[in-house]
Parts: C-alpha cells; structure tokens; sequence
C-alpha cells in the first residue's frame, strides 16, 4: 500500500514539473503538420508538454496567453504573416523562430529556417537539365527575405551558366525566349504560373518547365499539369527548432543562433518532366526521395508491380537515358554535393546519410563521377570555384 501510495506521489511529482511548450502557428496546415511532427519527436523524448496555438487568431491575446499557460519556452512558426503579432511579448521566456519570414523575427530570436540556397541549386539542376534559353524568377509578394535568398542563389547559378534572371510575374512569361525555366518562391506561385501559361498558351514542359518550393501534395497535385516541387525537410526543421530550444532553455544558445536545414530534395512531376509514364515519375520521385537510405534497383522495381526485372529496367531506361542503378547513384551524389557544399559535416557522416556503407566506397564513387575528391570539391564550393564536372551532370533523371 505504502508503495502504491508512494509511485502516485512520484507519477503526480513528475507532472508537476513537466516542462510546457507554447507553439504557436502562422502558416499553413499542409507543412505545419511535418513541422509539428518533427517538434512532438523532440517533446516526447523530453517528457515536455507541447500546446499548439493558432496565432493568426490569438494575435490580440498572446501577453495574455502566456501568462495563462506559464511556459517554459515559446517555439513560433514564422513562416506566415507575422506583422500584427505582438512578438516582444514572447521575448520574456526562452523562443525560438521556425522559418521566419522577416527580419524583424531573425534579428528578435535564435531560428531555424531551410537553405535557401541549397533549395535554389536543386531548382536550378532540374530546370538547366531541359536546355532552357532563359531563366526567371516567381517572387513572393513584398519579397520577404525567405523568397530574396532563393532569388539571388538562382540569379548566382544563372549567371554561372551565361544566363540573366528575369523577375517577373506570372502574366508576363509568355514576353520572355522560350524555351523557360521558371523557379517558384512557393507552390503557390508556381500554381499561378501554370494557370497564366495555358491562358498564354504555352506548352508545360516544352516551352515553359516549372519548379516550385514545399512540396504541398494539395498544391502539386491538383495543378494541371502536376507541379515538380523541391521538398523541405520539415520534420527536421521542427526537431532542430525544438532542440534549439532546449538548448536556449539550458542557457547553452544566444538570440543569433541561426541552423540551416538541408531539403530532402526533388519531387519531380510533369511540369518539368517530359516523361510521359507515369510510373516511372513515380520510381524516380521515390529514388529522389530514398536514395540516400540505401535502397536499391530491387526496391525501385517492385512499384512497377508483378512485371519481370528485365521488362521494368527497359522501360525506366527507355523513359530517362538510364538505368535504376545510375539514378539511383546519381540521387545519392547529388544529396551528397549539397551537403559537402552547405555545411562542415564530416566526409564519413555524409557518407554515412546518403547511403554509403563506407566512406571509401563513397569516396571512390564521387572521384569517378566528378574527377576531383569529396574534400576538393567542398574547397572548390567555400572558394567559388566550379569544377570540370558540375554536378548537374550526374544524371540526367535526378
């Protein structure tokens, strides 16, 4: 009895000193999901309490809510309007910033936001790979500094391929020299974009090719044709934003903390596909995707359904110019250049995350595909410098 009574006491102690966590949301609910997901993971494993608070709605009210739940920390989503949101009030608790949109939230917080420029690299491969004449840009409305550092990346890769960068919008496409790739801020854009081509008239992918940014399966789906979209790692973002806290909430962090997260990469669909079988989108969407897991041709070949290896690998190769295993090998190293490019992660841990089981078998691989090491080429990318063989060349499917 004594013992019951006591593991109560200590179950009811433990709840009394659970750490409560105030999220609160000003984006949309398609990516704030991930983002949420990845924060709860954190939570968990801390035995925190995670409330979720509608911003948007709870703007007039946020010094009061505060006071209300007496938190430990504040994580805001900043990725929506934030302009009539009294952020100073959560300036008294440790907060953390996750993708803001403004200035104004990065120089007030420590944040956690995607890379931009990595982003803008990813878009770029895809849409130089078409052979374009002409590259523009789709800025987000007011060009906050999430969608300017997309814009000047691209405007950088563009003038590295003797291209200018027009920024323009959408009712303007049909005056630039076709053929075009356009790089959208968001999917929404691109969406727009690809309405005020069939108005113009353009042919999707052939005279206009599309990318556009978060991957929001309501968005890319439903246009017409589908949107190829470069997807965001949000689950990780909301990990690292939830860490970071836990950091700020120790004292180890300072209000210029800034972590960068990689995208996943590339979800590949006809607005910038000229494949016409849809299965085969479909194998290299889930090679761009899982790549760097290791999985193998094998994996791939089984989305095809009961049809023989030989018959699957004909058709992939008569539909990209190459087979399972070259895409495959091609997705990892391309994971692995933006890596080696974006941060100072060790050779063996990149290794390690694009599906090597060694980083000498990793190092071998990426000296045969590029002519130059792994530790060269991130020298060349701090520097600059552009290798013989850029990595756009790896394949022409990835």
């Amino acid at each position: 009895m004594r013992n019951n009574f006591h593991n109560q006491n200590e179950r009811w102690y433990t709840r009394s000193i659970m750490r409560t966590i105030l999220v609160f949301r000003t984006g949309t609910l398609g990516t704030w999901r991930e983002k949420l997901g990845g924060v709860t993971a954190f939570a968990k494993a801390k035995g925190w309490r995670v409330q979720t608070i509608d911003a948007r709605a709870a703007a007039p009210d946020i010094r009061a809510l505060c006071a209300f739940w007496r938190p430990d920390g504040v994580l805001l989503d900043a990725s929506g309007q934030t302009d009539g949101l009294d952020v100073r009030a959560l300036a008294a608790r440790p907060c953390v910033a996750l993708t803001p949109s403004s200035d104004r939230i990065r120089d007030l917080f420590p944040s956690v936001q995607s890379d931009s420029y990595a982003i803008a690299r990813i878009a770029a491969r895809e849409l130089l790979r078409r052979d374009v004449a002409s590259l523009a840009f789709l800025d987000a409305p007011g060009s906050p500094s999430w969608s300017a550092t997309k814009r000047e990346a691209f405007r950088q890769i563009a003038r590295l391929h003797g291209l200018a960068l027009t920024v323009v919008p959408a009712s303007e496409l049909a005056a630039l020299k076709r053929p075009v790739g356009l790089f959208a801020a968001t999917d929404a854009l691109a969406a727009e974009a690809l309405v005020a081509a069939e108005r113009a008239g353009l042919a999707v992918p052939e005279d206009l090719a599309v990318v556009g940014v978060d991957d929001d399966p309501e968005i890319c789906e439903s246009c017409e044709p589908t949107l190829s979209s470069v997807r965001p790692d949000f689950h990780q973002l909301g990990f690292s934003a939830a860490a970071l806290l836990a950091r700020l909430m120790r004292g180890d962090a300072d209000a210029h903390d800034a972590l960068v997260i990689p995208p996943v990469g590339l979800v590949r669909r006809a607005s910038s596909s000229g494949c016409p079988d849809a299965q085969v989108r479909r194998a290299l969407d889930d090679i761009r995707l899982h790549a760097h897991e290791g999985i193998t041709a094998a994996d791939v070949a089984r989305l095809f359904g009961a049809r023989s290896r030989r018959s699957i690998e004909m058709r992939f190769k008569a539909a990209t110019g190459e087979t399972m295993t070259d895409a495959l090998l091609a997705a990892r190293l391309a994971r692995a250049c933006d890596l080696l490019a974006t941060g100072r992660t060790s050779i063996s841990a990149i290794a390690n995350r694009c599906g090597w089981r060694s980083d000498l078998a990793f190092r071998k691989a990426f000296k045969a595909r590029f002519g130059l090491t792994p530790t060269a080429y991130r020298r060349n990318a701090a520097s600059g410098t552009s290798s013989s063989r850029s990595p756009s060349s790896a394949s022409h499917a990835i």
